[in-house]
């Protein structure tokens, strides 16, 4: 065996090792992007969302059940983060549809007690103004053409 040929492999390991680390590099990067970046499509989803439920249909429901949940912890989400859930019942052409979403983006409190007395701004029986897609019925919320906040007014009646 030649000097040359005793050499070539240290060097395929060194070539393999900066491979793995450009590579390495690289994915980094690109996951610092979508995190980052992806505040900037989460804004453009939340505009298509206000600008498609605008020309929703609307119909009356019934408010069924309230809770509180953490969700999943991501990236964007801490640990103490509280949503609430108003789940609702409402018919279009005589089917009964359930649906949870009161409208986007998703709001959160960062204790079940801020949770719960928003929630009780709701009661089980009540009805409420319903908007849904009437291409796919079962997309539906309670809030449309706006972006939902801690302060929105959802009207409901007895």
């Amino acid at each position: 065996m030649t000097t040359k040929d005793a050499k070539a492999p240290e060097a395929k390991i060194a070539w393999n090792v900066k491979s793995v680390a450009l590579l390495a590099v690289a994915m980094t990067a690109v996951l610092l992007m979508i995190l980052f970046v992806g505040g900037t499509s989460d804004k453009a989803a939340l505009d298509d969302w206000v600008k498609r439920t605008a020309e929703w249909k609307s119909t009356s429901g019934v408010i069924t059940n309230l809770s509180t949940f953490t969700p999943r912890t991501t990236l964007r989400r801490s640990l103490s983060s509280w949503e609430p859930t108003v789940k609702y019942s409402y018919v279009v052409d005589g089917a009964k549809i359930s649906g949870n979403t009161i409208g986007k983006p998703g709001i959160s409190f960062s204790s079940a007690k801020e949770t719960r007395a928003y929630l009780q701004n709701f009661n089980v029986g009540n009805k409420v103004t319903v908007y849904y897609d009437p291409k796919m019925v079962w997309r539906s919320c309670l809030v449309k053409g706006e972006r939902l906040t801690k302060e929105t007014k959802i009207p409901q009646s007895y």
